[in-house]
């Protein structure tokens, strides 16, 4: 006798989560967090641009602003440079960039019409065939020397493990 084939209970469709997590203070200017759910750092990558919320930046050899992992931060004009003897860089709540002998310019935010065309990449990046819309900075919301942690949810995503798996078993 041949067994039946089980059906799944569990969707097999990619969802991703935009929705804010917890902000965890740390102290370093260059960590920033966008304080509404659907806004997005521009980064530079070898493959075109690049939307992320990781608001980890960093200086390059060269005083470029740039992520962790060495994506060039996208400002309005292009990349945010930071001239050689500058000093206490800045990062305003909305985005604007300076040093204490002056402005360097305005990171780049932008959202989009509809988040479930982004898809997921390596590094906490997002690419799409959709164009972004510019965020203007009178409208942006930063906090400073904080981060965003993740959203999820340990103990409910947990939970709804374990029922996935007991109807799975009841089958």
């Amino acid at each position: 006798e041949v067994p039946s084939p089980r059906r799944s209970l569990v969707a097999a469709t990619q969802f991703i989560d935009f929705s804010k997590g917890e902000l965890k203070p740390t102290g370093n200017p260059l960590d920033v967090a966008i304080v509404d759910q659907s806004s997005f750092f521009v980064v530079q990558t070898a493959n075109g641009p690049r939307y992320t919320r990781v608001g980890s930046f960093t200086l390059d050899a060269k005083g470029d602003l740039t992520t962790l992992e060495g994506k060039a931060v996208l400002g309005v004009g292009g990349r945010v440079s930071v001239p050689n003897g500058s000093s206490q860089l800045m990062i305003g709540p909305n985005g604007s960039v300076s040093t204490k002998q002056g402005s360097l310019g305005q990171l780049r935010i932008v959202r989009f019409e509809d988040t479930r065309k982004l898809r997921a990449e390596d590094g906490g990046l997002f690419s799409t065939e959709s164009s972004p819309i510019d965020v203007p900075p009178s409208a942006v919301r930063l906090a400073t020397g904080v981060l965003e942690m993740s959203n999820v949810n340990a103990v409910g995503e947990m939970t709804k493990l374990m029922a996935a798996n007991r109807a799975y078993d009841l089958v």
